[in-house]
C-alpha cells in the first residue's frame, strides 16, 4: 500500500510517502525551493518523495490531503453570518471561495501538470483528511504509545482551533473540539505581532524573550480567556475583527485543557500536535502541571507535519491497517553521497581533506573554540536541526552564545541555543522528569550545580531546550559527542540550525557551502570531508 501525504496551499507545505506503513521520505517544500515557510503546492517535495520511493505518481494507491472542505460547514456559515455585515458578504464570499475552495480543488490539475500522471487515476485516488485529524495522527501513529490522549492546537484548521482525542491501537476518536475564533494559537500569533515581530513563524522568538520578563498583566489576561468546564472561551471585546490586540501569557488554559483530557482518557501517555506543540516551554511543564507521565511530540508538529499525519490517518484510521514501529528519527529528507559532496567542493574551489572518521577531528576543533557547520546524512523533517544540518560549538564557553547570535546567525541576542546531550548523561545535567527528548521539543531546568559548566546552552531563566541523543537514531552525531566528552568531560555540544538569517535550513551541499562562506563558521564538516578557513 503506497500513500502520498500532502500539506498544501498554506504555509509550511510538505510531502510524505509511506509504503505499507513505513515512512520512506518526508520533506518540507521550503528546504528544496529555499523559500522559508513556503506555501502553495509542494511540487519539489512530491518529486523528491516519489524519486526516493522509485515510483511514479500513477503507482500511488492514495493521495491523502490535509484539507476537508466540508468539515464544520455549519459552524463556518454561522460564524460568517454573525460577523460580517450583509454588504460585505459578496466580497468575503469571493475571497473565501478563491483561497479556501478553488485552490484546494486545483490539486488534480497541479499534480498532473507539475508532477505528471493520468488525471483520472489521480482524481479517483485523492482522499481528504480533516486538519486536526491529520495533526493527531502525525503524533499518535509515530509515538511509542498504544493508548494515549492526544491534543492538537494551532491557529485554526478546517475551522477548529483545538481538538482533544483519544488513541487506542490503530483508532483515533475525537472527544471534544473548540471552534474559531476561540484560538490560543492565534492569540500567541497576535501577541507576537503586537510586540513587533511580524515575520511568519516568529512565535519562537517570544518564547525565548518571555524568560527575560515577569508577568505583569495576568489579571487583565484572565479577563480575556475564560476557562469553561471542558474548554475555554475568549472575550471578543478585547479583539478587533476577531484578532487579539494585547495579551501576554496562554499557558494556563492549555494545562486546563490537558487536565480535562486526562479525565476523559484515563491514560498516562500524551501526544501533542499542532503549531502550539512547538512551544517547548509548555511541553516541558506538562508533567508538573498535569497527571500525564509521558509526552510525545513528533518533530514536525506544525502544519508541515500534516502530510505525514494525513497519510497515517488514512492508512490506519480509515483503511484499518495495523501499526508498525514508532518514529525514532527525524532523518527523513534529502541525502547526498561523498561523490555529490566532492563535486560541490571542487566546484567551489575550496580546499578540503577526506577522513574515514571525522568525529575525533571535529570534536577537537569544537573543544578549541571553533564553530562547526555539520552536514551529515539525511536532512531532518521539521524545523529543528537535530545533528544532520547543524551549527555546533562548545557549550562550556560563556561567550559562545552571543558570538554565534551576533556574528554567525545575525539574530537577536536573547535567542538561546540547545544542547545535544548523550541520552544516558542527560539526567545528570537536566531535570527531564523521566522524559526523553529526541526531537528538541522540551524545555527543562538545567540542574543548578551544573549550569556553570555549560553557560552557552543555559537560558536566562535556567532552562535549556534539550535534545537527547541515543545509540540508534543518529550514530555519527552520537560518536562526535562521545569524542567531545572524552576531551572535555562534558557529554554534549551546543546545537543550532545550519542556515543564514531568513533562509531555511540548508538542504544540499551547495547550500551548506554558501552558508559556510557567508558566515564566521570556522570549519565545515560535510559527510567525510573537512574544510577549514584560515
Amino acid at each position: 500500500m503506497i500513500i502520498l501525504g500532502l500539506s498544501s496551499y498554506h504555509p509550511d507545505a510538505s510531502a510524505a510517502l509511506i509504503v505499507d506503513g513505513e515512512i520512506i521520505a518526508a520533506v518540507d517544500e521550503e528546504r528544496l525551493n529555499r523559500i522559508k515557510h513556503s506555501p502553495g503546492f509542494p511540487e519539489l517535495a512530491i518529486k523528491y518523495c516519489l524519486e526516493k520511493g522509485r515510483i511514479s505518481l500513477d503507482e500511488v494507491d492514495y493521495i491523502a490531503v490535509a484539507n476537508e472542505l466540508r468539515a464544520n460547514l455549519r459552524h463556518k456559515i454561522a460564524f460568517s453570518l454573525s460577523t460580517f455585515p450583509m454588504k460585505a458578504w459578496p466580497e468575503y464570499f469571493r475571497n473565501y471561495m478563491r483561497q479556501r475552495v478553488m485552490k484546494p480543488l486545483s490539486l488534480t490539475d497541479d499534480l498532473v501538470n507539475r508532477v505528471g500522471g493520468d488525471p483520472r487515476k489521480i482524481r479517483s485516488r485523492i482522499r481528504r483528511v480533516e486538519h486536526h485529524n491529520a495533526h493527531a495522527a502525525s503524533s499518535y501513529y509515530t509515538s511509542p504509545f498504544n493508548n494515549a490522549a492526544i491534543m492538537s492546537m494551532d491557529g485554526s484548521g478546517d475551522f477548529v482551533t483545538c481538538a482533544m482525542s483519544g488513541g487506542r491501537d490503530k483508532r483515533i476518536e475525537r472527544l471534544a473540539q473548540t471552534y474559531w475564533p476561540n484560538s490560543l494559537g492565534m492569540l500567541y500569533f497576535s501577541v507576537t505581532q503586537y510586540l513587533g515581530f511580524h515575520e511568519l513563524g516568529a512565535e519562537g522568538k517570544i518564547m525565548a524573550l518571555a524568560s527575560y520578563g515577569k508577568p505583569k498583566y495576568m489579571d487583565e489576561f484572565r479577563k480575556i480567556i475564560r476557562l469553561t468546564r471542558d474548554a475555554f472561551r475568549m472575550e471578543m471585546d478585547y479583539f478587533t475583527f476577531h484578532l487579539p490586540v494585547l495579551i501576554d501569557n496562554w499557558g494556563d488554559p492549555a494545562f486546563h485543557l490537558l487536565r480535562t483530557l486526562h479525565k476523559k482518557t484515563h491514560t498516562d501517555d500524551l501526544c501533542l500536535a499542532g503549531g502550539v506543540a512547538l512551544n517547548c516551554v509548555m511541553n516541558g511543564r506538562v508533567a508538573a502541571n498535569t497527571d500525564f507521565k509521558r509526552v510525545f511530540v513528533q518533530p514536525n508538529a506544525g502544519d508541515g507535519g500534516l502530510s505525514l499525519g494525513s497519510a497515517f490517518y488514512l492508512y490506519h484510521n480509515i483503511l484499518s491497517m495495523p501499526r508498525k514501529k514508532h518514529l525514532i528519527s527525524a532523518s527523513l529528507g534529502t541525502e547526498f553521497t561523498n561523490t555529490d559532496v566532492q563535486a560541490a567542493l571542487e566546484g567551489s574551489g575550496l580546499k578540503y581533506t577526506r577522513h574515514d572518521d571525522i568525529a575525533p577531528r571535529v570534536a577537537s576543533r569544537i573543544a578549541d573554540g571553533r564553530v562547526i557547520g555539520w552536514f551529515q546524512g539525511k536532512m531532518e523533517f521539521g524545523p529543528r536541526a537535530l545533528g544532520n544540518r547543524s551549527i555546533l560549538a562548545d557549550p562550556r564557553r560563556a561567550d559562545m552564545r552571543d558570538f554565534i547570535n551576533s556574528v554567525v546567525k545575525h539574530r537577536e541576542l536573547f535567542r538561546p541555543f540547545a544542547p545535544s546531550v548523550l541520552e544516558e548523561d542527560a539526567r545528570d545535567f537536566f531535570d527531564l522528569n523521566g522524559f526523553p527528548s529526541p526531537f528538541m521539543l522540551l524545555a527543562v531546568d538545567v540542574r543548578p550545580d551544573r549550569a556553570a559548566q555549560v553557560p552557552a546552552i543555559t537560558h536566562v531563566d535556567g532552562t535549556a531546550r534539550v535534545q537527547t541523543v541515543d545509540r540508534e537514531s543518529n550514530p555519527r552525531y552520537r560518536r562526535l559527542i562521545e569524542e567531545f566528552k572524552k576531551l572535555t568531560g562534558i557529554p554534549m555540544v551546543l546545537n543550532t540550525s545550519f542556515n543564514l538569517k531568513g533562509e531555511p535550513v540548508v538542504s544540499s551541499p551547495s547550500d551548506a557551502i554558501k552558508s559556510f562562506l557567508a558566515t564566521k563558521i570556522d570549519v565545515l564538516a560535510i559527510e567525510d570531508y573537512i574544510v577549514e578557513k584560515r
